[in-house]
Order: structure tokens, then sequence, then C-alpha cells
């Protein structure tokens, strides 16, 4: 016969406790999971903009996502969460541009290989601006008549002309190798087909406004 302690056993009372502890972790666990799951995407959006990349392509409707201080997404996100929704129709948005204005009193510098033309310092895209081919031209032949003085040939050369040739063509690099030769077109436009081009992108961009708005 076994004799009956009047000592609580220690296992007896462990049990109940590590259960309400393995009840209480789970619980939690889920609390935490559940909060997370509730937590915002992202920190803000910018919904329902024009959307200007800087790739050259047309401008879309779309959404910007921000998560700390990058650009986390783009495109629609309207079933994203964020802390802050920031409602950007009619609004033009650039994001990752990069703010390069600068000041200086001179835009023709020298470097180690010779002179250095600094223009259109805040325009992304030199197409963009009606003026870009005139103010690198000005510039290039001041270079040139300047230095036609001391070399006579140069001034016969048109390396403006040959430059903004190859830019239009893509083909203008760091290390392109220049002529200074440019044989002017002196082809008719056609103004028409011209117009027809332009019409034709402004009936695409009002179709794109209606789709957007519907």
């Amino acid at each position: 016969m076994t004799p009956k302690s009047n000592f609580p056993c220690p296992c007896s009372e462990r049990r109940p406790r590590l259960w309400f502890l393995s009840v209480a972790l789970i619980t939690i666990c889920f609390a935490a999971l559940s909060a997370r799951a509730q937590q915002a995407n992202y920190d803000v959006i910018l919904s329902g903009a024009r959307i200007v990349d800087g790739t050259g392509a047309a401008w879309h409707y779309g959404d910007i996502a921000i998560k700390g201080d990058r650009i986390a997404a783009m495109g629609n996100l309207q079933k994203a969460s964020a802390d802050h929704r920031i409602d950007a129709h009619g609004l033009v948005v650039s994001p990752g541009f990069i703010d390069v204005q600068g000041q200086s009193e001179f835009n023709i510098l020298v470097g180690p290989d010779g002179p250095v033309i600094i223009d259109l310092p805040q325009v992304v895209n030199a197409a963009g601006n009606t003026a870009a081919l005139a103010m690198l031209e000005r510039d290039v032949n001041n270079v040139r008549n300047t230095l036609g003085r001391f070399a006579p040939e140069l001034l016969e050369t048109q390396f403006a002309r040959e430059m903004w040739s190859h830019f239009e063509q893509g083909e203008l690099k760091a290390d392109s190798e220049l002529t200074g030769i440019f044989a002017r077109d002196d082809t008719q436009v056609d103004a028409q087909s011209v117009l027809m081009v332009i019409e034709d992108a402004r009936e695409e961009a009002m179709h794109r406004e209606l789709v957007a708005a519907s």
C-alpha cells in the first residue's frame, strides 16, 4: 500500500501553467501576424497621376508608391494599402527625376581633353526643347570661331550639326568620332503628313483620357 503524501506533486501544477503559457503564446503570435497583415504596404501612394518617367515614352496614367525614401512601385495600385493616399488626378508626376539645376556664369569650360560645353542642364531629353539645336550650334560655333583664328580650316566645319544629326538618330555617344562634315538635307518637308501624325497623336491622347475617366 502506497502512503499518501500531503505535498502536492510539482508536475500536476506545471501542466496547467504550461498549457496557459502555450495558449497565451499562440494568441500573441496570431495577434502579431494579424497586426502585420493590417499594416500598410507603403508609406504614401499617389493615385491616378499622369506619369512621365523620363524614358522618352508617352505619359500614362498610374499610381506611384513610396516607402521610406524610395519609389517602391508604379502601376495599378488600387488594391494596395498605404499610410497616406494622395489623389493626383489632373497632376503630372515625374518619378526618378533629379533636380540638376546649376548656376554658372560660363557654359564652356576647359577639360583635360579640350573644351567642354554645358548646355541644357535642366532638360533630361534635349529633344523636348525647341531651342536645343540653336543653343548647341551657338556654343559649338563659338568655340569653332575662336579656335579658327589659329586654325582657319576649322571655320568650314559643321560639328554642331553633325552632333545633332547623330543625336537625332540615337547614335551620339561620348566616344563618337566626329569629322566636322555635315551635308544638309534640302528635301521639302511634307507638312500635310506631319499634321496627320500630330492629329493622330492628339486623338490617341483624347482616347486615353476618356478610357481613364470611364
